[in-house]
């Protein structure tokens, strides 16, 4: 076990290794001393925090650093951080077990009082549900610490993340992330979900601050967006829904522990419908990953940027076609938020390679592949694979609720594409009936 100093002197030692996008800092070590608990480490400024700036509604006034600007570095920052892949040696060295009991003691263990003092009528379930994905947790990351087989990949977290944390360089144009003496592994998205916890809070209370939604949807985007570009290991598909159930729990612990412990003043919504806010995610997690309630998620302001955006978790469905020609894979995406289209390549394509047969249905216009490929660089690039490995008498359909529905042959060569109100289809020489 180590103090906060040392851990703090760790991590430090470790980030200034990692390349940082140009507008994130982290704090230089200058000199540390183990033994001795000597830390040294570069001084960022006096600037405001991004609680400060939150609260004193002072950040969307900076015409060039504002609000989006802030969400966009900040998103994109964390995103680095937790796509690391983080070597065995660093895992030992912030092994830290005592960061566990301190948690414990002051965000997990009393929970279910505090709820039970506003009258919480489902307080020892709540309760129980946050120590048990607590334990959970702990012993998913046991796992990588103690040199055993991971079943799910961890990540190099602050630990103590909120705003803050979080230092505002206005005039440069720069974030500064400090506080590290809680960094540990844990699992993906606790940063974000403690985080958010704050923000999601602030838009309860503070109303005032109008920009603040904005501000949320811009974070999450930019922090999902550039850990698909880093090709971060927590976004594999198998493990959608367990780590968005974790996070979903510890975002609800932390509102309600917030909820209770800040003075909200008397224009605010009262402690107690703050606090059931939190109560909320913890019942929208249930006991188990197959209660986890994905609807209500998914429209979510805080997890539906989150859930839809990095999810690729797919359940497949066969079943036979009425004419026994050919079988269907259902292939279902949350994606009630489209990401940003990104920069395709220069490559032409014949776009009249691939014509519609000339029976369409009423209504129906056509589309060509270019069309089709600039909605999603993501679902571009995993239909590529699919066509690789496909036979040519299979179908697809992928439902993107909310947004469109595309039913396609994932074949090497396709005959036909149409459109047919929200529905894209893409049938080979095999084509269903009408």
């Amino acid at each position: 076990m180590f103090t906060a100093l040392v851990i703090e002197a760790r991590a430090l030692q470790y980030l200034c290794k990692v390349e940082f996008p140009p507008d994130i800092s982290v704090p230089q070590l200058i000199f540390h001393d183990d033994v001795k608990y000597v830390l040294i480490m570069e001084d960022l400024g006096v600037l405001p925090t991004l609680d400060n700036a939150i609260l004193q509604n002072k950040i969307q006034h900076n015409a060039h650093f504002g609000s989006q600007e802030v969400a966009t570095a900040l998103g994109r920052g964390l995103g680095v951080l937790h796509a690391l892949q983080v070597d065995q040696d660093t895992k030992d060295a912030l092994r830290n077990l005592n960061s566990d009991d301190v948690v414990f003691e002051l965000a997990v263990k009393g929970v279910e009082d505090k709820l039970a003092s506003l009258g919480v009528g489902d307080s020892a379930v709540l309760g129980n549900r946050v120590a048990t994905a607590f334990e959970d947790s702990k012993q998913l990351i046991d796992e990588q610490e103690g040199h055993r087989p991971a079943k799910v990949p961890v990540v190099l977290s602050m630990g103590d993340l909120w705003p803050a944390s979080v230092l505002v360089d206005g005039e440069n144009h720069r974030l500064g992330l400090i506080d590290w003496e809680f960094a540990h592994l844990s699992l993906p998205l606790s940063d974000i979900a403690q985080f958010s916890a704050y923000l999601n809070l602030y838009s309860l209370a503070y109303t005032s601050i109008d920009w603040l939604s904005g501000f949320i949807l811009t974070f999450m985007n930019s922090y999902i967006s550039h850990s698909r570009q880093l090709e971060a290991a927590w976004l594999s598909p198998t493990l959608s829904h367990s780590l968005l159930r974790h996070a979903v729990i510890l975002h609800g612990r932390e509102m309600v522990n917030i909820a209770m412990e800040r003075d909200w003043g008397t224009d605010s919504p009262s402690r107690s419908e703050l606090v059931n806010a939190g109560c909320r995610y913890l019942r929208l997690a249930g006991d188990s990953e197959g209660e986890l309630q994905v609807d209500e998620l998914s429209k979510d302001a805080i997890f539906g940027p989150l859930y839809t955006n990095s999810k690729v978790h797919f359940k497949r469905v066969m079943r036979n076609e009425p004419n026994g020609e050919a079988s269907r894979h259902q292939v279902s995406i949350l994606s009630l938020l489209e990401p940003a289209i990104p920069q395709m390549s220069s490559r032409r394509r014949d776009e009249s390679r691939s014509r519609s047969p000339e029976r369409l249905p009423k209504g129906v216009q056509e589309i060509t592949e270019k069309d089709f490929f600039l909605k999603n660089d993501e679902f571009r690039l995993w239909l590529k694979e699919e066509k690789d490995k496909a036979s040519t008498t299979s179908y697809t359909r992928f439902a993107y609720p909310q947004r469109f529905h595309i039913t396609f042959s994932i074949s090497p060569s396709s005959a036909a594409r149409r459109l047919v109100g929200k529905n894209i289809l893409f049938p080979s020489e095999h084509q269903p009936s009408y």
